[in-house]
């Protein structure tokens, strides 16, 4: 599938924030707004193909930047084989086994 932006960034104003009154969201992410999880993951599918296509060959490190990118990017690298690492405190384990 091919994704717009209009697909992809919604504008949603936060609650109880006076320093950031609005977020840039994902709708297809299931992050911040609740999504059919064949959606998300159909997402998260599609940026992995494009990974594979275009770095054909090569080892890759992906890099989730903050909490809302974390699941994207890891489930990227799962489907590539990519390795993996992500900003946020949280302690993640998911670089692929490569038989080594």
């Amino acid at each position: 599938m091919e994704y717009t932006e209009k697909d992809l960034v919604k504008i949603a104003k936060r609650e109880n924030n006076t320093k950031r009154n609005y977020l840039v969201v994902d709708p297809l992410q299931g992050k911040h707004i609740p999504v059919v999880p064949s959606k998300a993951l159909d997402l998260f599918a599609a940026l992995a193909d494009t990974f594979r296509e275009k770095y054909k060959d090569e080892k890759l490190l992906l890099v989730g930047f903050a909490e809302t990118a974390t699941a994207i990017g890891a489930q990227a690298a799962i489907t590539v084989g990519a390795d993996y690492i992500q900003t946020t405190r949280e302690v993640m384990v998911c670089s692929p086994s490569r038989g080594q």
